[in-house]
C-alpha cells in the first residue's frame, strides 16, 4: 500500500480506511504530535501510556480529527535505542563522528547532531541494506524493531538510551468512520483498545528476551548514564518546543506529569 508517509496520506484522503500511524508521521499533518518525540520526555513506558491515554492524548486526537484522522487508540512503537557497528556507547562523547541513519522526524535528527553525530535520512525499507553496506554506521529504533528487522546481523553495538518515545496509533479515515453506525464505531474503538493493550504488553514482555537473544549472536549491549545524555541533547528540546508552540508544549508536559502521578 506504499511507505508509511504514503499510506498516512491515503488515510487522510479517505482512499485507505485504516492503518497504523506513528506520531512522527502524524506530525506532518498535526504539528503538535511532534511533542511526543521530545528528548527524554517520558521516563518509562508506564508514564508514556498513562500520559497518552489521558487528557494529553485526547487533546492530540481532537486536533487529528480536524485533519480527517480518527484516532481509535494508542498502540506501541516504543523507546528508541541506538545501534552502531563502530564502538560501544557509554557516554555522549562516544557518539561523536558516527554517521547515523535518521528518520524524517527533525527531533531525532537534532538529537543526533547535538550528540556530535552526522546524519543521513534513509527510508526504513532500505535501512538494513544501508547498514550492511556501511553507508551509515548506525541507527536508532526500539528493541523490538531492531530484533524483528535483524539489524543485529549488521550492527555490533546496542545502547539502551530510551532517548525518545514514539507511539503508534490505529487510525481510521474520517470518511470510513462516518460510514459506520454509532454502535459500529464503539465496536471499533473497543476492539482497537484491546488490541493496543495486547501489543503493548507483548512488546514489554518480549524486550528482555530479545536483548538476550541478540547478545547471544555477539551483540554488545551497554546501559549508559542517561543524565549526561539528557544534558547533551537539551538544545534539541527547545527546537521541539518552538515547533509545537511553547504554550502547548508546557501544557502537554504538565498533563503527562499529572497523569503519571495518579
Amino acid at each position: 500500500l506504499g511507505s508509511a508517509p504514503e499510506y498516512t496520506q491515503q488515510i487522510k484522503l479517505g482512499t485507505l480506511a485504516m492503518g497504523l500511524v506513528t506520531s512522527g508521521q502524524m506530525q506532518e499533518y498535526v504539528k503538535q504530535y511532534g511533542i511526543i518525540e521530545a528528548p527524554f520526555l517520558f521516563s518509562s513506558l508506564q508514564q508514556a501510556h498513562k500520559g497518552l491515554d489521558g487528557p494529553a492524548g485526547d487533546q492530540l486526537a481532537a486536533l487529528a480529527k480536524q485533519q480527517g484522522f480518527i484516532i481509535l487508540s494508542n498502540w506501541e512503537w516504543g523507546f528508541r535505542q541506538i545501534t552502531n557497528s563502530v564502538r560501544p556507547i557509554q557516554e555522549p562523547a562516544d557518539m561523536k563522528g558516527l554517521k547515523m541513519r535518521v528518520p524524517s522526524e527533525f527531533q531525532i535528527q537534532d538529537m543526533m547532531k547535538a550528540l556530535g553525530a552526522s546524519t543521513d535520512t534513509i527510508a526504513f525499507p532500505e535501512l538494513y541494506t544501508a547498514l550492511a553496506q556501511k553507508v551509515v554506521d548506525g541507527q536508532d529504533n526500539p528493541v523490538q524493531t531492531i530484533f524483528d528487522q535483524h539489524f543485529y546481523e549488521v550492527q555490533k553495538y546496542l545502547a539502551i538510551t530510551n532517548h525518545a518515545y514514539n507511539t503508534q496509533m490505529l487510525v481510521m479515515s474520517q470518511h470510513a468512520w462516518n460510514s459506520l453506525s454509532a454502535q459500529e464505531q464503539q465496536v471499533f474503538m473497543n476492539a482497537s483498545k484491546r488490541a493496543g493493550d495486547l501489543v503493548r504488553n507483548l512488546d514489554e514482555q518480549q524486550q528482555s528476551s530479545e536483548i538476550t537473544q541478540m547478545q547471544q549472536t555477539g551483540m554488545v549491549v551497554t546501559h549508559p548514564d542517561l543524565a549526561a545524555f539528557r544534558k547533551a541533547v537539551q538544545p534539541a528540546d527547545q527546537q521541539v518546543y518552538d515547533y509545537v508552540g511553547d504554550a502547548f508544549a508546557q501544557k502537554f508536559v504538565a498533563e503527562v506529569e499529572a497523569a503519571a502521578g495518579q
